[in-house]
């Protein structure tokens, strides 16, 4: 009887999900905001905001986004038990999560604005947190999926999804005038969806594998050692909050203690599920999960993190230097870069080396003022690097002097006030400051 209405219920599954993909359209065309200029077929019309009893939701935006999300949830649980494909449930879950999202930035203050100041920019961030928020929840039903398939094709399904997600890392910046998947000054998906939303995510995976781990393995009606269960629940337990500290190491303490109680629920549930399941197969869904999702974001971040110290300390540094031996031979530096070529200061104008130039290739940008200079680069993630020259003595007075020489000591690394008013300067750290 279940194999004969197997393909029913799948497409019922389908059919579905279409309907929830329809009902976060929805949400989208009629909370989203009215934009100011033209208007196209993918813009908000704004008509449930309209509405008279609208108002009840405006006034307690959290009632409007549970009950905006109710039907949403319904739906995708139906779409759950109806379909095994992962990748139904996981759009399912989108839809969920870009329906919320969706209802809150319509609703609660100053959403409404954002969405509306940044149009089609906030519409794609949206639905681009959704489905990648979506992806890493279900990155184990992904995982299970993906390993039934033939290699060839593994490979062809995972490459573009790794190349995608580690072009993400490394191209966007959220100080680029472009602002290409960003909301200016930070780009959302890849620092609060991929490296907070989905490293959080990750981390609670990975302890459900541990507590799996711990109570599977062993052939049926055989009972796990005492001792690998308290190891693979302890480790478990602690190892989200300690993961998400790798990543972000100011993370406060308070912070690592509320998101080992939050992600204690899900790993008691993976223990138990250990119990059951037979030669480790959940835990190795949970496992291979973990790794296919977080294989791009570290390799993408770390790449990143690369291209920010090479720019910083190679290729920003060719340029100063140049600027240097300029201005040691004509007391002033250059109004333009292109004079350090025509001088013979330099053959050609080094560019940054952030991201893939053949995606978008960045220039320095420069303003000279005379005796001194800005030189600056986008980075990756939020930081705008700016760097100017040390001042020499005749640009200070007296007065600044003696300022200067009174003033306190610096950093621990001994500099005093007149070193650092002498020295040169960065806006930036020599590494990528932290986001706490």
């Amino acid at each position: 009887m279940s194999d004969a209405n197997g393909p029913a219920r799948a497409l019922s599954g389908w059919a579905l999900l279409a309907v929830l993909l329809g009902y976060a359209a929805f949400l989208h065309h009629g909370l989203g905001p009215y934009p100011d200029g033209a208007v196209e077929l993918w813009s908000p019309r704004a008509f449930l905001l309209r509405q008279p009893w609208i108002t009840t939701f405006e006034t307690k935006p959290a009632l409007g986004v549970l009950a905006f999300a109710l039907p949403a949830v319904l739906g995708a649980a139906a779409v759950f038990a109806l379909s095994r494909s992962a990748f139904a449930r996981t759009l399912a879950l989108g839809s969920v999560i870009a329906g919320a999202l969706f209802s809150f930035y319509g609703l609660h203050p100053p959403g409404p604005g954002i969405w509306k100041f940044f149009g089609w920019r906030g519409s794609a961030v949206m639905v681009g947190m959704a489905f990648a928020l979506a992806a890493t929840i279900d990155a184990p039903l992904l995982a299970r999926s993906w390993l039934r398939l033939p290699t060839a094709a593994r490979a062809a399904v995972y490459l573009p999804v790794l190349l995608g997600v580690v072009m993400l890392m490394r191209n966007v910046t959220g100080t680029n005038p472009a602002l290409r998947f960003a909301i200016s000054p930070w780009p959302v998906i890849p620092l609060f969806g991929l490296k907070i939303g989905s490293l959080a995510v990750l981390g609670v995976i990975a302890g459900m594998a541990c507590a799996a781990w711990g109570f599977s393995g062993h052939e049926p009606g055989a009972r796990p050692a005492t001792a690998r269960r308290a190891a693979g629940l302890l480790v478990g337990l602690l190892l989200p909050a300690l993961w998400f500290k790798l990543w972000h190491r100011s993370f406060p303490l308070r912070d690592m203690i509320a998101m080992t109680g939050a992600a204690a629920f899900f790993v008691a549930g993976a223990a138990l599920l250990g119990r059951r399941e037979r030669r480790g197969l959940r835990t190795r869904h949970l496992a291979w999960g973990f790794l296919l999702a977080v294989l791009p974001i570290a390799a993408g971040q770390a790449w990143a993190r690369y291209d920010y110290s090479r720019t910083r300390e190679g290729s920003a540094r060719i340029v100063i230097d140049a600027l240097a031996t300029y201005y040691a031979q004509h007391d002033e530096y250059p109004e333009t870069l292109p004079e350090l070529v025509s001088g013979g200061f330099l053959a050609t104008i080094p560019r940054p080396t952030i991201g893939f130039r053949w995606i978008e290739s960045q220039e320095f940008e420069y303003q000279g003022f005379g005796t001194s200079y800005n030189l600056e680069f986008s980075s990756p993630d939020w930081v705008q690097c700016a760097y100017n020259p040390p001042w020499s003595e005749e640009d200070f007075d007296d007065d600044d002097a003696d300022e200067a020489a009174e003033a306190p000591s610096g950093d621990a690394g001994g500099e005093t006030a007149e070193d650092e008013a002498l020295g040169e300067s960065w806006s930036c750290p020599s590494s990528p400051p932290e986001l706490w």
